[in-house]
C-alpha cells in the first residue's frame, strides 16, 4: 500500500510540474520560465512529455535572453549615437 501511495505522489508531482512548465511556455515570460525550470529540475527521470517540454522551455529561455541582449545593445548604440554599433 505504501508503494502505491508513493507512486501516486510522484505522478501527481510530475503532473503538477508538467502543467507548470506548459503554462510558463504559453506565457513566454522569462521569470516564469526560469521558475518552472527550477521546479522541473527536481523531478528525477521525467517522463518523455515533460522532458520534451523542459527542452522547449530551455530553448525559449535562450531565445528570450538572446533577444534581450540584442535589444540592450541597440538601446546602448542609440543612446551613444554610435552608427558603427548599429550596423555591426
Amino acid at each position: 500500500m505504501k508503494e502505491g501511495s508513493a507512486l501516486l505522489k510522484v505522478l501527481q508531482e510530475e503532473n503538477r510540474v508538467l502543467k507548470l512548465v506548459s503554462a510558463a511556455i504559453e506565457s513566454q515570460n522569462l521569470a516564469t520560465l526560469k521558475s518552472a525550470l527550477g521546479h522541473a529540475e527536481k523531478v528525477s527521470s521525467p517522463p518523455a512529455k515533460l522532458a520534451s517540454l523542459i527542452k522547449e522551455a530551455k530553448e525559449m529561455v535562450q531565445k528570450i535572453e538572446a533577444e534581450l541582449a540584442v535589444i540592450a545593445g541597440l538601446q546602448e548604440a542609440a543612446k551613444t549615437r554610435s552608427l558603427s554599433s548599429l550596423t555591426t
